[in-house]
């Protein structure tokens, strides 16, 4: 039974020891290498489409540049939110960024997501962030934002025939769990999911890392 206790408790200091060694390596994005291609991406579509944020503003590829800004992708009558509520645990921990970051949500179900509906959405979830903004837009816009842009799960009733009800429609919306990281000059730094501690405060280093290279 020692044994096995020993065991354990150095399992645990050794872990402890890596994650304050990955916490500290600040002279480079901890990420899996993104091909070129693929970081410029997300910007190449964005060039050429327009679309709304919850308060009826136009938002495009200007409002990506200038700062980092991760990414989501939520819709209001999904019956799960936990990208969404990860996405408010990372506001919460990032306060000391101040504007130097940005956060942004995408809606995969842009016929129902209004900018009306996603601003009475912000109000009832309490996303209220002043640095986080909700956009909608035609779907095939975002359609192609997703997939093409992301590299992200997209799948929706509206692209293809069906004759399922609204509420199962709704189940069938499936979309990517990944939060996507971006650079200020909008290319795609890092795809990642938040589920935990250890994840969520990987993205936060990154966060801190772009900034960095910003000053």
């Amino acid at each position: 039974m020692k044994v096995q206790i020993i065991k354990i408790i150095a399992f645990i200091v050794l872990s402890i020891a890596a994650l304050v060694v990955w916490i500290n390596m600040d002279d480079k994005l901890p990420m899996t290498e993104i091909p070129e291609q693929v970081q410029v991406a997300a910007s190449d579509v964005l060039a050429q489409i327009t679309l709304m944020d919850q308060h009826g503003s136009p938002y495009t590829l200007a409002n990506l540049k200038g700062k980092p800004h991760v990414i989501n992708f939520i819709f209001t009558r999904c019956h799960s939110n936990c990208t969404l509520q990860e996405m408010k645990i990372l506001t919460s921990q990032t306060k000391e960024f101040g504007d130097r970051v940005a956060f942004l949500s995408i809606s995969v179900d842009p016929e129902y997501d209004t900018p009306e509906v996603l601003l009475n959405y912000t109000k009832k979830t309490e996303a209220t962030d002043s640095r986080w903004s909700f956009v909608t837009g035609k779907f095939e816009n975002i359609k192609s934002l997703v997939i093409q842009g992301f590299k992200s799960e997209f799948i929706h009733p509206l692209d293809k025939e069906s004759t399922h009800s609204p509420d199962l429609a709704v189940i069938e919306i499936r979309h990517s769990e990944n939060f996507v990281l971006l650079d200020r000059n909008a290319r795609i730094r890092l795809f990642q999911t938040i589920k935990d501690d250890v994840s969520r405060q990987r993205m936060i280093e990154s966060l801190r890392i772009l900034i960095n290279e910003i000053e």
